[in-house]
């Protein structure tokens, strides 16, 4: 596990196509860094079943909280709004038609 800066961090954020999260495929909303501790940088929202209902779930991400992250290979750990961890698996696109594989 290596420790980086959050600007880093938006980094892998952007070169991501969606995240998963708790099993779940979401794709990132990035404000942007403004390096402010109370500016919401990031944000996951998505639609979710209880009881019969839809309901919209969003967890937000603030700078102040989030400083440094921690990254394992595909895995970035960032602290959410309400001050829990999250361990998102980054996901990145690829362009297949343009990549050459190798014969077999």
């Amino acid at each position: 596990m290596k420790e980086i800066n959050l600007h880093q961090a938006f980094d892998l954020l952007q070169q991501s196509a969606a995240v998963i999260l708790e099993g779940r495929l979401v794709e990132p909303v990035l404000m942007g860094v403004h390096d402010e501790d109370s500016n919401e940088f990031m944000y996951l929202t998505w639609e979710e079943e209880y009881e019969d209902e839809n309901l919209t779930v969003e967890v937000s991400f603030l700078e102040g909280d989030n400083s440094i992250a921690l990254v394992n290979g595909c895995n970035l750990t960032l602290i959410n709004s309400d001050g829990d961890e999250e361990e998102l698996t980054l996901l990145r696109e690829f362009d297949a038609e343009g990549t050459i594989f190798p014969k077999k």
